[in-house]
């Protein structure tokens, strides 16, 4: 099988986490989909893959309150790719955190940072 044939597996396998913890999301059981989102990060080793679940997992621990653990899942998905969307959007996430704790020019920092990333990568347009 080709790397891009396992990406594209990988793919497929987060998507189906990812339906399976808004199914949870939507029954208010957020603890029960953090241990989905662990158990797909426990098997997963490819960067973009682990990125994009990291930043998800954030949004679940944000709303369980866990803040610090938010950021620190933020900081480690935008080490694992380059400039891009993806990396942009865990910026935005930063940013938002940050408000959320009254940190304003640490939130500014981060904003500055993804519009930063928006004229590194390619195809962000920055709108948000």
């Amino acid at each position: 099988m080709s790397e891009n044939q396992q990406l594209d597996l990988g793919w497929r396998d987060w998507v189906e986490v990812m339906h399976t913890v808004a199914s949870l999301m939507q029954e208010h059981n957020l603890t029960a989909g953090l241990s989905e989102v662990d158990a797909f990060l426990s098997r997963e080793t490819r960067p973009e893959l682990r990125s994009d679940a990291l930043g998800f997992r954030a949004e679940l621990k944000e709303q369980l309150g866990d803040l610090e653990g938010a950021k620190e899942d933020l900081l480690t998905a935008r080490c694992l790719v380059g400039p891009g969307y993806g990396k942009y959007v865990h910026e935005l996430a930063l940013g938002k955190l940050c408000l959320k704790h009254r940190r304003a020019d640490e939130a500014a920092s981060w904003y500055r940072i993804a519009l930063q990333t928006c004229l590194e990568g390619e195809g962000i347009s920055g709108g948000t």
